[in-house]
């Protein structure tokens, strides 16, 4: 009797649990953030879960089987061109539930039975990039929650919100004696940037979604605070000084030196502690482990491509920021030919060759813009950067870089294109450090100009115009340590569009000024056939 009485409590407390119903109203904060971060939910109940994304971006909303997230998220960027069709969302089993892509504004309600088994189950955003930071948790449990600042299953800076400790700082990213990987936004990748910091201050910024390396510095490694203190539409900051910038086309060829493959992003693993890059190109697989160089600063680069149908070309920019030697093939100018067998097993070294690169660069091309939901103007190369205001609203783009840095001498560079002047009749800047320091286009045609003053240790600055040489500018740095702004000055912004803008720690001679001009303007068809 005891046994069948206990019988019955227990079956009365299972189909309690099975009949319970949690409702959760889940919406998109800043940031690339859920809100509510997590939620819990009995064994069996019906849950509903009301997803509002009032963002300015396209959200969606998947629960994953517990410990799936990445292998979902990573799935999900090799979706390609597919993507939108199947609503960002890989099909795979380890995805339970899931909402279509929600554009700004509206609503998704996602009903189902929660699983029997107790445990966390990550839910996550899958629109490429997004599901390395944007995630939460569903508990599915008859007990509580643990305390929120120590949950782990919760982004850091929700955990550290929620528990009042988040300021300035928190997200600076510190690497000790192994390899650390972050995903998150930098500057001129795409939105699906890998970030990997190497013991002894190398670190590397990976393009999952196009396949290569994009830039490489030495000294600290990136600060996440401003994507975790809710500003959504912030780079992370890359903390150092980039010393090589790869070519904006990707290094590996298949079949011919100027045939860019498909590529279709894999995900990576640990090998020895490090990350290997796992991609295909044309649906050849491609294995690529990224090691710092011993004896300064670079990378050790090892490439396995085991069924290559052909040669396999890699191809670099000779000008760049780096000097490149190989285990295998023959370099002729700046292209490497490997035969299928050196393909299957080659490393490739880049040593960098100091102060090449400038100390900021901005290609426009990778610019976060969600927060006017506009795309910016085609530039010379790429696309353009709009200071005199996009729906009439001028933005500042601040350089971070202070006169103080340029004491050895310094230049200035940028494609101009001046529209009109204000209508106050004074000039339009390009550069400014505070009022004494304007460089402003000595033209106004609406045509792409290619601009560059160069300002020694001491005296006045040289212009050059489209890679000629016009003169002295009647321009100084000013002696105390101003910051250098780019396209305003003092309230004023320019009337046009930037594109391709460098700040460079050294006096760059003619012919350098001259052969990027002819090299940018060629790219852009700006030169006469």
């Amino acid at each position: 009797m005891r046994l069948a009485l206990a019988f019955l409590a227990v079956l009365a407390a299972a189909l309690t649990a099975a009949a319970a119903e949690v409702t959760v109203r889940i919406a998109v904060a800043p940031g690339l953030k859920f809100d509510p971060p997590r939620f819990a939910a009995a064994p069996g109940s019906h849950v509903t879960v009301i997803f509002h994304n009032g963002d300015e971006m396209i959200h969606n909303f998947v629960i994953t089987r517990p410990g799936e997230r990445l292998k979902v998220v990573t799935a999900a960027l090799t979706l390609g061109a597919d993507g939108p069709a199947q609503n960002f969302v890989p099909d795979l089993s380890e995805v339970l539930w899931s909402t279509r892509a929600l554009n700004p504004g509206d609503t998704a309600t996602l009903a189902f039975i929660a699983p029997a088994a107790e445990g966390v189950y990550p839910f996550v955003c899958t629109f490429p990039g997004h599901g390395f930071v944007m995630y939460g948790a569903m508990y599915v449990t008859t007990g509580g929650l643990p305390p929120l600042a120590a949950d782990r299953n919760i982004p850091p800076e929700s955990a550290a919100a929620g528990a009042g400790t988040s300021g300035p700082g928190d997200g600076l990213l510190v690497v000790a004696d192994r390899p650390l990987v972050s995903r998150t936004f930098l500057p001129d990748c795409g939105p699906a940037a890998i970030a990997v910091g190497l013991p002894g201050g190398q670190s590397y910024c990976f393009d999952a979604g196009t396949c290569q390396l994009r830039y490489a510095w030495k000294g600290g490694f990136v600060d996440n605070t401003d994507q975790w203190d809710g500003k959504g539409d912030q780079w992370s900051k890359v903390v150092g000084r980039i010393y090589y910038r790869a070519p904006a086309r990707p290094w590996l060829r298949l079949g011919r030196p100027d045939l860019l493959a498909e590529p279709r992003w894999r995900g990576y693993r640990l090998v020895h502690g490090s990350p290997q890059l796992l991609y295909t190109l044309d649906g050849v697989a491609v294995k690529e482990t990224i090691r710092p160089r011993a004896g300064g600063a670079g990378l050790q680069i090892a490439y396995e491509i085991a069924s290559a149908p052909g040669p396999v070309y890699f191809a670099i920019d000779p000008e760049g920021g780096a000097a490149f030697t190989a285990s295998a093939g023959t370099w002729v100018g700046g292209v490497l030919t490997l035969s299928p067998a050196e393909a299957a097993h080659f490393e490739v070294t880049l040593a960098e060759r100091p102060r090449v690169e400038p100390v900021r660069y901005w290609s426009m091309n990778d610019a976060l813009w969600s927060t006017n939901n506009i795309d910016p103007e085609p530039g010379v190369v790429g696309r353009a950067f709009t200071p005199g205001g996009l729906q009439k609203t001028p933005r500042v783009l601040e350089a971070g870089v202070k006169t103080s840095e340029l004491k050895d001498g310094g230049t200035l560079m940028a494609w101009v294109k001046v529209r009109q002047w204000p209508v106050s009749g004074l000039p339009a800047p390009v550069f400014s450090a505070g009022p004494s320091l304007v460089v402003a286009p000595p033209w106004r045609d609406d045509r792409w100009h290619h601009l560059a003053v160069v300002f020694p240790a001491a005296g006045p600055g040289r212009l050059y115009v489209d890679g000629s040489d016009r003169g002295e500018a009647g321009l100084q740095l000013p002696a105390p340590a101003a910051g250098l702004e780019v396209g305003s000055a003092g309230g004023r912004f320019l009337h046009g569009l930037l594109d391709e803008v460098r700040i460079y720690d050294r006096v760059l001679p003619p012919g350098e000024i001259a052969a990027l001009y002819h090299r940018e303007a060629a790219l852009g068809g700006l030169l006469p056939p």
